[in-house]
């Protein structure tokens, strides 16, 4: 019998919940992710070599500041694309020409290295905008490929590729480099960018249209705007400020909680250093960071891989959002009432993991139900100006603290503390707003039955299969995904000779020989918000009855 699900799906299936067709689409948009994120951490090595190289630590602080202040050009230049591309019947013709857009930058920098002529400063900030624009609008393309169904489905494993392409690319940086130096890493982000583009024409080509987002023209009224479109949703959309803010005070946490750890890391150092003059600071420095985000790397990945499209099974998206500022809360609250290296070192890797894998495929997720102008111009403008300007806020705190206010660390602790309880007050807003959205656009009902599933009649000792109807449920929600169940008829597990193949929808039975009797059975499918609907299916064997026309023997 030919497969419902191919293999690549039903690796898919592992992790979250796929529709067939799917597979490909979605294999394609993980491997963009890990290309994207790959040629990221790349070029993250050529920027501090280049500028590092020439220059000192405050030159990097400098070029942290323009990187800042650059982002607003950025925004508006991307307007520009946009409103060029928004009329576009191809979703991807966007993505085509910013990649291209940064693939000539790249060939522009490669060009000026190979005649000696270095420009560390521009490099640095070119490179800081290109992480965080190229990553952004990728989840613009993908929030605007796929509906509300699919894209919940969906983006769990496709944050998987980003997470893993940001883990080997900072691994392997070593090994690119080395090859031929900064020119071998250049070409291999150009490889990258050259693959990433393809897989996003790819991707919108073959996504099944049961799981796309229809709305693919503007009206003229969303279509006309001016070019800093972007900062005017920001304050004119109460969605999408409540939005700005977490992303501000998801990253003002985090860093803070950076510097926090790194405080104690440098305390236990020293004291490690003054029990024994044989043991150096660098050694010991670089030690506990390796461990620390090692075990970083692999909790995220793991709650990345396993747990977050079950919270969203679960919890929604709603409820998702709410678990990172819980888990700060938490895991301040134990620095601030047990402050030791060990305590810190164990909370902030749970919150770093958390912040990584839930939080940010959760944040990308939250413009699923918005229109387009908001999908990229709204997110743009908020995953690089309102992400930056966190960045400046938390600097100003820690310096007004330790210059103006002589905190110290635990200080920062409840600090921190009390900003998880505020960001705690916006996801619940955020996600009383994104519900009023979500029911605007759809609302989730249950699946329907469509037809009968006639009786089973078995001969005793014939092993035989039978096929179920892909038509036998419909689910009105497009781009929902079903999981079917069987059961006997009280949910007790099956007889030893039956056996479900859910994935491929096939029921294997094979009867004792001498055997006879009759069995209700219960097939009970799932939609993703956990909703059901259940038909019975009535087995009889007998050496006396005719073997069903529908049942296929198996040998």
């Amino acid at each position: 019998m030919t497969q419902r699900l191919s293999i690549n799906e039903k690796i898919l299936a592992i992790a979250t919940r796929i529709r067939p067709g799917e597979g490909l689409p979605t294999w394609s948009l993980i491997a963009n992710a890990f290309f994207l994120l790959y040629s990221h951490y790349l070029l993250k090595v050529v920027r501090e070599t280049l500028l590092l190289s020439t220059g000192s630590a405050l030159d990097k602080s400098l070029a942290n500041a323009l990187s800042a202040l650059a982002i607003s050009g950025v925004i508006f230049v991307y307007t520009i694309f946009y409103k060029k591309f928004q009329r576009q019947s191809h979703r991807s013709l966007l993505t085509v020409f910013v990649n291209s857009f940064f693939f000539i930058n790249i060939l522009i920098f490669f060009g000026l290295i190979s005649i000696d002529i270095k420009t560390p400063m521009v490099f640095y900030v070119w490179q800081s905008i290109y992480g965080i624009l190229i990553v952004s609008h990728f989840w613009s393309f993908c929030a605007d490929l796929m509906n509300q169904k699919s894209g919940k489905r969906l983006f769990p494993p496709i944050m998987i590729g980003a997470s893993i392409g940001a883990w080997i690319g900072s691994l392997s940086a070593d090994w690119v480099y080395g090859i031929s130096g900064i020119n071998s890493v250049l070409i291999a982000a150009l490889i990258c960018l050259l693959f990433a583009t393809r897989l996003s024409i790819f991707a919108e080509s073959r996504l099944p249209v049961s799981s796309k987002n229809k709305t693919l023209q503007l009206s003229d009224k969303d279509s006309s705007f001016s070019f800093h479109e972007g900062f005017r949703l920001l304050f004119s959309h109460r969605y999408l400020t409540y939005v700005a803010a977490f992303v501000i005070l998801m990253n003002w946490i985090n860093t803070t909680g950076e510097f926090i750890f790194a405080a104690y890391v440098k305390d236990a150092v020293q004291a490690a250093v003054l029990a024994d003059d044989s043991l150096t600071q660098s050694a010991l420095i670089t030690g506990h960071y390796s461990t620390y985000y090692t075990w970083i790397n692999l909790l995220g990945f793991l709650i990345q891989a396993l747990l977050v499209s079950r919270l969203f099974r679960w919890f929604g998206i709603t409820g998702s959002l709410l678990i990172l500022p819980l888990v700060s809360i938490v895991a301040y609250g134990f620095i601030a009432f047990i402050p030791i290296f060990l305590v810190a070192k164990i909370a902030m890797i749970v919150e770093n993991s958390t912040s990584y894998s839930i939080a940010n495929t959760t944040r990308n997720a939250l413009y699923l139900p918005l229109n387009r102008n908001d999908k990229y111009l709204g997110k743009t403008t908020i995953d690089t100006f309102c992400w930056r300007l966190g960045d400046l806020i938390q600097f100003g705190v820690i310096f007004a603290g330790l210059n103006w206010f002589g905190w110290e660390k635990i200080a920062f602790v409840w600090f921190n503390l009390g900003l998880s309880l505020l960001m705690l007050l916006v996801c619940y807003r955020i996600g009383r707003l994104y519900r009023q959205h979500d029911q605007a656009i759809h609302s989730s009902n249950p699946p329907i039955l469509a037809e009968k599933i006639p009786a089973f009649d078995l001969c005793p000792g014939r092993k035989v299969q039978a096929r179920i109807s892909e038509g036998l449920f419909y689910d009105p929600d497009p781009g929902d995904a079903l999981r079917y169940f069987l059961t006997t008829e009280q949910n007790g597990r099956l007889p030893d000779w039956i056996e479900f193949d859910r994935h491929n929808l096939l029921i294997t039975f094979s009867p004792p020989e001498g055997d006879e009797g009759e069995l209700t059975l219960k097939l009970r499918v799932t939609d993703a918000d956990e909703l059901s609907c259940e038909t019975e299916i009535r087995v009889r064997w007998s050496n006396s009855l005719r073997m069903s026309e529908q049942l296929i023997t198996v040998r």
